[in-house]
């Protein structure tokens, strides 16, 4: 590894390159409301542009669409779909599939002979699915010129008790400061009461039950009860998660649980939180940059800036004053030289500050090189080495790609 202090660089055009945070991906059920009955599903539905698939198809079924109704969520259900063969001629049924990790459809046999009958059972399992539940189960034959035939099934997902927030996200909180967020969770047993809920990080997170409450799914009354989440951001900056695991009283549904994750931060924002390389041509010269200022709009100083990585980039790393999302902030500037070989090249931009519990800011640099035309045939040249010398070419140790060590 090489390492190189600040060094004043010249005036030239930059390319930015950024990796993006952490998501804000909140994935949350919410109540539907009930249909009774479900609205059945077209019969012999086909793609769009397709002609109808249960006419031309030879195994003739008794029935093409099925709905469970309004079902549970804690047991699976199955359902059995009768055919015969009335082409006249063997069938060879190439597969069965559904249309999801949660629809799984078996037959015992894939040939079936000209007039012989036979059954696809299609299982669906409800858990941890809420509301109108439309899925499919297709067929497929060996001879590609007949179209799959589609067959629908559907179900109203009602669970004894459930939670609205499948995960609860804190994005961005300040370093030692606190963030609040509620969930909720619904029962359907009149007297429906939450025993108990607890976070599996403690030091991180809290969890109060409050008062239970009515909520209306439709026309049903429910019992809804709020959980608060406090995040208590610690002072560290960095990401935070847990599993918050809730108890009831419904011996049907027990226990739930419900995940939260948070993300620490402090006073100084770098974008992008990761520079990369986007010249990624062997030994050529290259510029990137970064920018950092302070979330609450409070003057700084970086005392320092070094920059790190392979021997034969010759990195050099500089900065100066500049207005950053409206704060006081720098724009940081990396020139070097990628290395002379392919493959993957990662470095470390060093950032010494004032800033109060953030005096030493690290931004990794990653360059990804793919070697040239040149390099190219020439590896095509080279002679083949058997599994007898397979380990012994000093040629092959040479070109592996210069990086950092561990």
């Amino acid at each position: 590894m090489s390492k190189t202090t600040r060094r004043t660089l010249p005036a030239t055009a930059f390319t930015i390159a950024a990796i993006s945070g952490l998501a804000a991906a909140t994935a949350q059920l919410q109540p539907q409301q009930p249909q009774h009955p479900l609205a059945p599903v077209p019969a012999n539905q086909v793609q769009a542009g397709q002609p109808d698939a249960a006419a031309s198809f030879p195994l003739t079924f008794d029935e093409l669409t099925f709905t469970w109704g309004d079902i549970p969520d804690t047991e699976k259900v199955s359902h059995v779909f009768k055919f015969k063969n009335t082409s006249g001629q063997t069938v060879h049924i190439k597969s069965v599939n559904g249309s999801c990790g949660c629809t799984v459809p078996t037959l015992s046999k894939m040939v079936y002979e000209a007039g012989e009958t036979g059954e696809i059972t299609a299982t669906f399992d409800p858990a941890g699915r809420l509301g109108v539940q439309a899925k499919t189960v297709t067929v497929a034959l060996e001879d590609p010129s007949i179209q799959p035939l589609i067959i629908n099934i559907s179900s109203n997902v009602k669970p004894f008790v459930y939670v609205d927030s499948a995960k609860v996200q804190f994005n961005e909180t300040m370093i030692n400061t606190e963030a609040k967020q509620t969930l909720h969770v619904i029962g359907r047993d009149p007297e429906f009461k939450v025993t108990s809920a607890e976070a599996a990080n403690r030091e991180m997170f809290s969890v109060n039950v409050l008062p239970s409450e009515p909520y209306m799914d439709g026309e049903e009354k429910l019992v809804r009860v709020p959980i608060e989440v406090t995040f208590k951001a610690g002072s560290t900056p960095g990401i935070q998660n847990t599993q918050i695991t809730i108890n009831t009283n419904d011996t049907r549904k027990p226990t739930v649980q419900s995940m939260v994750g948070g993300m620490i931060v402090g006073e100084s924002r770098v974008s992008p939180q990761m520079v990369i390389v986007r010249t990624n041509a062997p030994s050529v010269q290259f510029e990137a940059l970064a920018q950092i200022d302070n979330r609450l709009g409070k003057s700084f100083e970086i005392k320092a800036i070094d920059v790190e990585g392979p021997t034969g980039m010759n990195l050099a790393a500089d900065f100066e004053p500049q207005t950053v999302n409206g704060n006081p902030g720098y724009l940081i500037k990396v020139v070097g030289v990628t290395p002379g070989l392919p493959g993957q090249a990662r470095g470390q931009i060093t950032l010494l500050t004032d800033i109060p519990g953030e005096a030493e800011i690290k931004i990794p640099l990653y360059a990804n090189i793919v070697a040239n035309q040149a390099q190219i045939q020439q590896q095509a040249t080279k002679p083949a080495f058997n599994n007898e010398h397979a380990g012994h070419s000093h040629d092959d140790a040479a070109q592996k790609p210069a990086g950092p060590s561990h």
